[in-house]
């Protein structure tokens, strides 16, 4: 049973990772050029999806008051949840990996 759940989760990250890369790179590419506003709602779509990556780009921006008012307990909440992402640990990424572009 433990075998087909983990079949099941690694099958649907295989079907959702073109969404999650372009989300990706529109949040990434908005981020760089200074849109904190387009950047924040991407990261935060993706987030809530349980993406660790836009978790973690979520407490940086929060840390650094980045398109948000600056909150550090809200800074801690999300790097705690990209740091405790029970799907991405199960699966065996790195946190390295998480955090970084799909496509790189």
């Amino acid at each position: 049973m433990k075998i087909i759940r983990l079949a099941l989760a690694l099958a649907s990250l295989l079907v959702f990772q073109p969404v999650y890369a372009d989300e990706w790179d529109d949040a990434i590419a908005a981020q760089n050029k200074g849109d904190y506003v387009t950047a924040f709602e991407g990261f935060m779509k993706l987030a809530e999806q349980g993406n660790a990556g836009a978790q973690y780009n979520l407490g940086v921006m929060y840390g650094q008051g980045r398109g948000v008012t600056q909150d550090y307990k809200e800074a801690f909440k999300w790097f705690r949840m990209a740091a405790d992402c029970p799907v991405c640990l199960s699966a065996g990424a790195s946190r390295e990996r998480l955090w970084r572009s799909p496509s790189a």
